[in-house]
C-alpha cells in the first residue's frame, strides 16, 4: 500500500515514496511532495515562482539525470506536474528544476527556447500550443495536424474504424534517433494516409532521408461501454522497430500528448511482432506496456505492398484460375503467375520481392494482403461488381463503380503509340560472358549483358557469379523463326476469327505455336554454334539456359516471371532441345498479352538466350533489394527474401514463407571485422521451410550479401547515369551445396 512521501534522513534535498520514487529539486525552493493521482501515475506538487518555468525529469537510474517527461510556466503559490507514463515495476527517479525564464534552455532544439514555446501568445484560438518545447516540428497549420495532441483534438482529428467503436489518428515520427526528434499527429479528414501529409511536410523538412516513421495510434474503448480504455500505437505491418525505437517513440507520444494518463500502449504487429518477441525481456524491464498478438485486431492483418488505384470486376480466385485485364482480383491463395489485371488482393501474406508484387508494382496494379478479405465487410458485398480499388499504407478504399468508368481508366493506361525494343541482329555469333559487358544488351538481352558486366566488378570475389558463361545473340532467334517460317504463322494466327477477343481461343491458339517452335528444324550455323557452347562444359554438367529479351529487366519495365528459363540435362541430348523452349516461351500468353497492351510489336521483340551452368541441390535461394521502404531506413537501406531449398522465393509454394532481412554493407568488411553495430542485420522474419530456431542464411553470408549489393548499386548507378536518390538495383540469389553465394542476376528495381 502507498505512504506519505518523507525525507530521507541525512539528505537534505531527496524525498522517497514507498516503492522507492525519490524526487530532487534543483532550486532551493520548499521540497515538493509526490502524489499518486487515480490512474495509478504519480505527480510532482511544490510552490512555483512567476517568471520561472519548471521541467519534470524523470529516470529509472539513481545515477541518471534522467529525461524532461512534463514542463510548465511558473505560477506564484501551489503548482503541480503530473507524470503522463505508465507506472513501472522499477524504482522512477525524479527530478524537478526550477528555471527562470532570461535563461530558458531549448529543450527540442529547434532554436526557439522554452519559455517563449509555453508562451500563453502562442497559443492559437483552439489552445493548442504553435510551438511546443517538447517537438522539433514546426509550420503546420491545425487543420492539417498538430505538435501536442490534447483529448478534444484527438476526437477532432480521429477516424472511426471499420464496425468498432475504435477511433485512429496517424502520426509522423523523424529522426527518431537524433538530439531533437520530432511528432506530428495528423488530421485524419484532412490526410487520408501519410503520403499526402508526408508531400506537404517534405517543402521544410529533409523527411525522406531522416527516416520518418509511420504510425498510427488508436483508442480502444474497454467492454463496459463507458468511457473507459487505452491509446494503443502501432507501426505499419512491415515495419521491425528495435526496442531502442520503441522506447524513444513511446517517450516522444507521452510527452507529446496530454491525453496520456497511463495508458499509452504499444502494439507490435506483423514484423513488428517477431522483433518484439526477441526484445521481450527489454520491455518488461523498462516498463514499457505491450499489447501482445492475441489482442490484435482484424486490420493488422493488411499490408500495402503497392500503392495505387485501379477500376475493375472485383471476383474471387483460386491460385490457378485466370483473371481479365478488367479484374480486381482476390486470390484465396498466393498465385504464381499474374497475368495482366487492374488489382491483386491476397488472403495468404506476400513479400515485396515475389513476382506478384514484382508485376504489380510494373503494372502499376494496387496489391495490399488482406487477411480474410472474401469475408470482409466492405468488401464481401461488392463481390461480382465494379469497383474502384484503392490501397494505401495505412488502409484500403473499395467502392462500387460503373463499366464506363473502369473502362475509361484502362484506355488511360495503355501507350499511345507502337513501342519498338531495341533489336540489332548484326552479332552473329555465341560469345563468351567474358567478351559481353554492359552495352551488349542490344544483341543479347539485358539479363545477359548485365550477368557478363557482373563478373568485371572486381571488388566483388569472381567466385559470387558462374565459373563460365555464353550468350546466343538474337540474330540467331530471328534466324530460327525465318527458316522456320514461324513469323508467318504467328501473324496468320494473330488474324484469325476469335484470337483478338477470347481468351480462351487466343490461350490454345498460343499453345500450337509454340508446340511448333519447340519442334522447328535448328539452322545449321546454330547447330553448330551451340554443339561448340555444349562441348565447352564439362562432361556432366547441367546447362542453365535462360530467357533474355529486349522486352524485360528494363528500368521501368521488368517483365518478371513473363519468359522461361530451363535446365539442360546431360542426358538430353542436343542443347538445342532447351533453346528451343526458351523461344517458345516468348509466345506465352501472359508474355503476349502484356505485351499486347503496352503496344510492343510482337515481332521486334527477340530472344537471346543465357546459358551458364546449373546450380545443383542449391541450398537456398533468395532476392535482395538496395532500397526498402520500411522504418528505420536510414540505418539499415537493404532488403532481401530468402527461402530454403528450391523453393523459389519470386514463385513461392503456396503457404511458403521467405526469411526477411534489412542489412547494411557497413555491417563487416571483406576480412569479416565488425564495423558499424548500430547496423547489424535484421531479420525480420523466419522461414517457414526450415525448423523452428533455425534460419536460412548465415551471419557471414548475409554480410556478403549485403558487401555485393553494395558494390553492385554504386557500379551499375554509374552506367544507368541513376543520379536520382531512389535508383537501385535488385538482385537474384543463391547459396550454393558449398555454402557459397552465387548471384545469377542484376536489374535495376522499378519503383
Amino acid at each position: 500500500m502507498l505512504g506519505e512521501a518523507k525525507l530521507i534522513s541525512g539528505m537534505k534535498k531527496w524525498l522517497a515514496l514507498l516503492f522507492f520514487v525519490p524526487v530532487l529539486s534543483a532550486s532551493e525552493a520548499p521540497l515538493p511532495l509526490v502524489a499518486r493521482t487515480p490512474p495509478g501515475t504519480f505527480e510532482v506538487a511544490f510552490d512555483g515562482k512567476q517568471d520561472h518555468y519548471y521541467i519534470l525529469y524523470r529516470s529509472l537510474d539513481l545515477q541518471a539525470l534522467g529525461s524532461p517527461v512534463v514542463m510548465a510556466l511558473g505560477t506564484a503559490g501551489a503548482m503541480s506536474l503530473k507524470d503522463r507514463f505508465r507506472p513501472t515495476p522499477r524504482e522512477v527517479f525524479y527530478r524537478l528544476q526550477e528555471i527562470p525564464g532570461a535563461e530558458s534552455l531549448d529543450t527540442d532544439g529547434d532554436g526557439t527556447s522554452d519559455y517563449l514555446e509555453l508562451a500563453p501568445d502562442l497559443f492559437d484560438v483552439a489552445g493548442t500550443p504553435r510551438g511546443n518545447p517538447f517537438n522539433s516540428m514546426t509550420r503546420i497549420r491545425l487543420k492539417d495536424g498538430t505538435y501536442r495532441l490534447t483529448a478534444a483534438l484527438f476526437d477532432d482529428y480521429s477516424v472511426k474504424e471499420l464496425n468498432r467503436p475504435d477511433r485512429h489518428i496517424n502520426f509522423l515520427a523523424f529522426p527518431l534517433h537524433e538530439p531533437s526528434p520530432a511528432v506530428a499527429f495528423i488530421n485524419s479528414f484532412e490526410h487520408l494516409g501519410h503520403a499526402s501529409f508526408l508531400a506537404l511536410l517534405e517543402t521544410h523538412y529533409d523527411i525522406r532521408n531522416q527516416g520518418a516513421l509511420h504510425g498510427r495510434l488508436g483508442w480502444i474503448p474497454d467492454d463496459s461501454g463507458g468511457s473507459a480504455g487505452r491509446y494503443v500505437f502501432t507501426l505499419r505491418a512491415l515495419d521491425a522497430a528495435s526496442f531502442e525505437t520503441v522506447r524513444s517513440l513511446y517517450h516522444l507520444l507521452t510527452t507529446n500528448g496530454t491525453l496520456f494518463d497511463g495508458n499509452l500502449f504499444y502494439r507490435p504487429i506483423g514484423s513488428g511482432l517477431a522483433m518484439y518477441r526477441r526484445q521481450q525481456k527489454a520491455y518488461e524491464r523498462e516498463g514499457i506496456p505491450v499489447i501482445a498478438e492475441d489482442e490484435r485486431r482484424p486490420l493488422d492483418h493488411y499490408v500495402a505492398l503497392n500503392a495505387g488505384e485501379a477500376y475493375g470486376l472485383l471476383r474471387v480466385f483460386e491460385a490457378d484460375e485466370r483473371p481479365t485485364i478488367l479484374d480486381v482480383a482476390l486470390y484465396r491463395e498466393l498465385p504464381n503467375d499474374v497475368p495482366l489485371l487492374r488489382g491483386i488482393i491476397t488472403e495468404t501474406p506476400q513479400t515485396p520481392l515475389s513476382h506478384v508484387n514484382l508485376r504489380a508494382v510494373q503494372n502499376h496494379n494496387p496489391n495490399a494482403y488482406i487477411g480474410n478479405a472474401s469475408a470482409h465487410p466492405d468488401i464481401a458485398p461488392l463481390i461480382g461488381k465494379y469497383v474502384r480499388y484503392r490501397v494505401e499504407p495505412d488502409g484500403f478504399e473499395i467502392v462500387e463503380t460503373t463499366l464506363e468508368e473502369v473502362e475509361a481508366h484502362l484506355a488511360a493506361l495503355r501507350p499511345e503509340k507502337p513501342q519498338l525494343p531495341l533489336r540489332d541482329l548484326q552479332q552473329r555469333e555465341i560469345l563468351p560472358l567474358e567478351d559481353l559487358g554492359f552495352e551488349s544488351s542490344a544483341f543479347v538481352g539485358v539479363k545477359a549483358a548485365n550477368l557478363a558486366e557482373l563478373t568485371k566488378i572486381s571488388s566483388v570475389p569472381r567466385e559470387t557469379f558462374p565459373e563460365m558463361g555464353f550468350a546466343v545473340p538474337f540474330a540467331y532467334y530471328d534466324e530460327f523463326m525465318t527458316h522456320n517460317g514461324f513469323y508467318a504463322k504467328a501473324r496468320a494466327m494473330m488474324a484469325s476469327d476469335g484470337f483478338g477477343d477470347d481468351p480462351v481461343v487466343r490461350d490454345a491458339a498460343l499453345r500450337d505455336l509454340r508446340d511448333e517452335i519447340r519442334k522447328g528444324k535448328v539452322p545449321e550455323g546454330l547447330w553448330q554454334a551451340l554443339s561448340k557452347v555444349q562441348a565447352a562444359f564439362p562432361p556432366g554438367q547441367g546447362i542453365r539456359a535462360r530467357s533474355s529479351t529486349n522486352n524485360e529487366d528494363l528500368p521501368g519495365f521488368n517483365g518478371a516471371g513473363l519468359y522461361e528459363s530451363y535446365t539442360h540435362h546431360p542426358d538430353e541430348g542436343h542443347l538445342s532441345k532447351s533453346v528451343k523452349q526458351v523461344y517458345a516461351s516468348l509466345w506465352k500468353l501472359l508474355a503476349f498479352e502484356h505485351r499486347e497492351f503496352y503496344r510492343v510489336d510482337h515481332f521486334e521483340t527477340a530472344m537471346g538466350v543465357l546459358l551458364h551452368p546449373n546450380y545443383e541441390d542449391e541450398r537456398a535461394n533468395g532476392v535482395a533489394v538496395s532500397r526498402h521502404d520500411f522504418g528505420e531506413a536510414f540505418l539499415r537501406p537493404y532488403y532481401a527474401n530468402a527461402q530454403a531449398g528450391e523453393d523459389l522465393v519470386t514463385n513461392p509454394e503456396i503457404r511458403s514463407r521467405p526469411e526477411e532481412w534489412l542489412l547494411d554493407h557497413r555491417w563487416s568488411d571483406p576480412a569479416g571485422r565488425r564495423l558499424a553495430p548500430e547496423s547489424r542485420p535484421i531479420r525480420l522474419s523466419a522461414s517457414n521451410q526450415v525448423p523452428l530456431g533455425q534460419g536460412v542464411l548465415t551471419d557471414a553470408q548475409v554480410s556478403q550479401l549485403g558487401d555485393s549489393l553494395f558494390r553492385i548499386v554504386n557500379h551499375f548507378r554509374r552506367l544507368y547515369q541513376g543520379s536520382s536518390p531512389d535508383f537501385a538495383m535488385e538482385i537474384e540469389f543463391k547459396i550454393t551445396d558449398k555454402d557459397q553465394l552465387a548471384i545469377k542476376q542484376a536489374r535495376p528495381w522499378v519503383n
